[in-house]
């Protein structure tokens, strides 16, 4: 039981650092940043917008967590009339000027082997790893569902 207690308090110190870190890298900016409930063990999800308002395209080449063993970029699609989904093995291609949105039902993130369980009002730290060698920290909340959308500007 300590030693469970003890994993815990780690990962949350680790989740806390995380959130303090830089959302921005090179122009690329990560927001609306959310994760799903799941349990330990299980696989969750993890959704956001991330924007290139660099002059050259960028790569989002992949994405960590402390809290899950493995984490991948995936795509659902429809094929024939059936929903499929795609590890997205060369990452994901971020335009200048232009935003890409991670959201059920397209593109977004599969969490594996959770270490603790992600409870609605908590965070999932992730780590962005970009082509250019740029890092985005970002936290995502946990809730049950999408974050409202933004007023047009």
């Amino acid at each position: 039981m300590l030693k469970q207690i003890a994993l815990a308090a780690g990962f949350c110190l680790i989740a806390t650092a995380a959130g303090a870190g830089p959302t921005t890298s090179g122009g690329v900016q990560v927001k609306d940043a959310w994760s799903r409930p799941a349990a330990v063990g299980t696989i969750g999800a993890g959704f956001f917008t991330i924007t290139n308002s660099g002059p050259r395209p960028e790569t989002l080449i992949s994405v960590t967590s402390p809290l899950a063993t493995r984490v991948e970029l995936h795509q659902t699609s429809m094929i024939g009339g059936v929903m499929s989904m795609q590890r997205l093995e060369s990452g994901v291609t971020l335009p200048p000027g232009q935003s890409v949105v991670f959201a059920p039902g397209g593109k977004h993130l599969m969490v594996f082997g959770l270490k603790l369980a992600l409870k609605a009002g908590g965070a999932l730290p992730l780590t962005l790893n970009l082509a250019s060698g740029g890092r985005l920290q970002a936290k995502a909340v946990v809730r049950l569902s999408p974050p409202p959308a933004s007023p047009a500007k």
